[in-house]
């Protein structure tokens, strides 16, 4: 078995540092232009070094979906009323618009990255999957509870659903080429405004008191 390299370890500190490079160069420069020898040169490692955690570039992008998934966990309500649901909805939104910007480079190329790579694609399916039955069930639950305006049967509430996701996914890049400068740490929460938009009067105050709840 061939020996670990020197600061084999730390694994943890080696292979974060080389993650947080190679999502630093992936968002400056996009993904196809990045190598592996440009990650090492960031993030001050030898090639073989990288080459120990991570056998290609392809396996980089791999573990910073992972990273980019497991940050994008949907906000746990507080309670089980809808009003909680409707709040950690909002929340998650909020949330998962801020991580899509901090890992821009791969929301920028993803389409790209997902046709270029099967496994990967058929992961990132999966949490779409996933997600989207507990987005659909929790808006389904809100459009029952009077707090959502309901966009028509269950299809069209799941096609609302992957409007929503999309634009969640997508709204950093989308900032980036609109506003054509450095982007801002807290992009336009364009999904979040969509489903403002759906709020009944009944949602609205709900949303209402509980801020009045917190400012008290």
């Amino acid at each position: 078995m061939t020996p670990p390299p020197a600061d084999a370890s730390r694994p943890e500190n080696a292979r974060a540092k080389i993650l947080r490079a190679a999502r630093d160069l992936f968002n400056e420069h996009g993904t196809a232009a990045v190598s592996t020898n440009h990650i090492a040169e960031r993030a001050s490692v030898s090639p073989g070094n990288l080459y120990y955690w991570f056998r290609n570039k392809s396996a980089i992008i791999s573990a910073l979906f992972d990273e980019w998934s497991a940050a994008s966990t949907p906000v746990t309500p507080a309670d089980e009323s809808p009003a909680a649901l409707l709040r950690a909805l909002l929340a998650t939104e909020a949330q998962n618009s801020v991580t899509a910007q901090a890992y821009r480079g791969l929301s920028r190329d993803l389409l790209p990255l997902l046709h270029a790579d099967a496994e990967l694609a058929e992961r990132y399916r999966e949490n779409f999957r996933a997600r989207s039955a507990a987005l659909t069930t929790a808006a389904q639950q809100l459009v029952s509870a009077g707090l959502l305006r309901s966009p028509g049967g269950d299809e069209q509430v799941r096609a609302f659903v992957s409007a929503f996701w999309v634009l969640t996914e997508f709204s950093a890049p989308f900032g980036e080429v609109v506003q054509g400068a450095e982007p801002p740490e807290r992009p336009q929460p364009l999904a979040g405004t969509v489903l403002a938009g759906m709020l009944t009067d009944t949602g609205r105050a709900a949303l209402s008191a509980a801020a009045n709840e917190v400012d008290a």
